[in-house]
Parts: C-alpha cells; structure tokens; sequence
C-alpha cells in the first residue's frame, strides 16, 4: 500500500464516525376559532376553515345539516342560554406528545397519548355561529453534515408539520 492511502484511511475513518445529524421537534396544542364558519361535508380536523368576512354565510349549517355530514358528536352541552345555545364536540383520534425518538443506536420512541384533536361548534337556535379547531401541530428542525475526503457539506431545516 503506498504511504499517501496509509495516511488517507485513518481520515476517512475519522469522517465516517463523525458525521451525524442532530433535530428537535415540539409538538403543541393551537386553537383558531372561526366566527360563521365554512364546514365541509367531510369529516376530518381541517374540515372547519374561515367564513365569510361580511359575517354571513352564503350557506346556513344547521344541527340537521351537521349531524347528516358528520354524524353525532362525541359530546353536546348547553351553554346555559336556555334551550338556544348548543356545543357539539368532535373529537378526533389520540395525539402523541413527547420526544419523537431518542436515537442512540435504534430509535428509542417516548411519546405518550395525551391529546386529541377536535372541533367545537356552538350553536344557536339550531344554527352553527362559530366553529373552534384545536389541533396539535408539530415544528421541527435539524441541522446535519457530512464529512468526507472530498469535502464537508451542511444542511439545515426548521418548520411546521
């Protein structure tokens, strides 16, 4: 073996031990509320999204309308202004709150389900008035490189999931 590829494989064992990548993620519960909302005919956690601005819907959702597109609600309660005021929650399956996975030479997961995402309509003689979505969302980032005998390269994210 020539003297210039001895020197060269203690570099390149080097390079490849230190390389990595390195991320961190924070999941948190958001809530957005929406007066006179648009409501879609499916069911789903986005289903729920801004109304009009003039504060009239072109379309009124009614109880009828809501329990025939998204079935009953997890729970209903009156909001105490005598049989005029309804909440209907729908709740959605389990979120996972935690570290993602604590990776040392397998992915070691620590996540526990804490939370739910679900929409909140309030109701009013039988009229849906505002919508709530509360929903987890999940920002994350990483940063990682690469050594090699050619050269070092970098790269670097951060957003929302």
């Amino acid at each position: 073996m020539s003297h210039s590829i001895t020197k060269a494989v203690p570099l390149f064992i080097v390079c490849l031990l230190v390389q990595g990548c390195v991320g961190v993620g924070v999941r948190r519960m958001t809530t957005k509320t929406f007066q006179n909302p648009t409501i879609s005919g499916i069911v789903s956690i986005d289903g729920l999204g801004r109304g009009n601005p003039s504060g009239t819907n072109a379309f009124v959702y009614t109880s009828t309308w809501l329990e025939s597109h998204w079935g009953k609600p997890t729970s209903v309660r009156r909001t105490g202004e005598g049989d005029r005021g309804e909440i209907w929650t729908y709740k959605f399956e389990h979120r996972w709150v935690g570290a993602g996975a604590l990776i040392v030479i397998v992915p070691v997961p620590i996540l526990l389900p804490v939370g739910r995402d679900r929409v909140i309509f309030e109701l009013r003689d039988g009229e849906v008035i505002s919508g709530k979505r509360k929903k987890m969302e999940y920002d994350a980032g990483f940063a990682g490189y690469l050594i090699t005998p050619v050269g070092c390269e970098w790269t670097a994210f951060w957003g929302r999931m």
